[in-house]
């Protein structure tokens, strides 16, 4: 896992505000994607919202998908939300979130 943002977190943050924390995820690997949010959780100490946003919008004529393409695209377009979804949920029930 790559944390990785050109400094892009560092220019956001000098403009004011809080600083922003860039975690870059291979979507394709879940237990990567669970390392990713976990470290997340660790340094910001809690979860108040989650974006689950990723997707691949890869598109194939119907008679050319292959059974590797459409379980990637399963993987990142579906896969990924419930995953990300499981790992921050005990953080927000801690805090009287509802899930």
């Amino acid at each position: 896992m790559r944390v990785r943002s050109g400094g892009l977190e560092k220019k956001v943050g000098a403009a004011g505000g809080v600083e922003p924390y860039f975690l870059h995820c291979n979507l394709t690997d879940i237990d990567a994607l669970r390392a990713c949010l976990e470290m997340a959780i660790a340094k910001l100490q809690t979860v108040d919202v989650l974006v689950n946003n990723a997707a691949n919008d890869a598109r194939e004529a119907v008679e050319e998908v292959s059974s590797e393409f459409w379980g990637q695209s399963l993987t990142v377009n579906l896969k990924t939300q419930l995953f990300a979804i499981q790992v921050v949920i005990p953080v927000m029930q801690k805090r009287g979130g509802e899930s």
